[in-house]
């Protein structure tokens, strides 16, 4: 019994030797990203412009925000983070939910801000899109904050 109470906490030391130093290893790999970016929404959306993972790092987002101001006559009717496909089109990666409108300036303010943790495709830029109901156009402003890792880190499996 002794023996096999001293093998159990051998291996679990060891596990946990492992563990630790894969742990240690991912954290001093991790690179820290802030993307910011805003501008006009015409044509009845507002889009960010791309986010894209360095050669050979894995992008994996924590937190984001978008704020969209608009006319009062306007609504915003969604908010979310998309990944461009090779063709130039999109997919969902997260949808937020909106708050709003709360009065702003004249106008009005929407907002979506969510703490999350995605891990889009390798190689696919991200993007940040807000749908608004007409054309008169606003106003947004975008951040997405996280960090970028080796493609192939352990911890990865989304």
């Amino acid at each position: 019994m002794c023996k096999l109470h001293h093998l159990y906490a051998t291996l679990f030391t060891c596990l946990l030797t492992v563990s630790s130093a894969v742990c240690a290893d991912e954290r001093q790999a991790r690179e820290p990203f802030h993307f910011v970016d805003s501008g006009r929404c015409p044509f009845g959306h507002c889009t960010s412009n791309e986010l894209v993972a360095p050669k050979g790092k894995r992008m994996v987002i924590e937190t984001f925000s978008i704020t969209v101001t608009l006319a009062t006559s306007q609504d915003v009717t969604s908010m979310d983070l998309r990944q461009v496909t090779d063709d130039g089109g999109t997919v969902p990666l997260h949808a937020a939910a909106v708050s709003g409108p709360r009065p702003f300036l004249g106008g009005q303010v929407f907002v979506a801000s969510q703490q999350v943790r995605l891990y889009p495709t390798p190689g696919m830029p991200v993007i940040a899109l807000a749908e608004i109901t007409d054309q008169e156009g606003g106003a947004f402003t975008v951040t997405i904050d996280g960090y970028f890792l080796p493609v192939g880190s352990p911890s990865l499996s989304p």
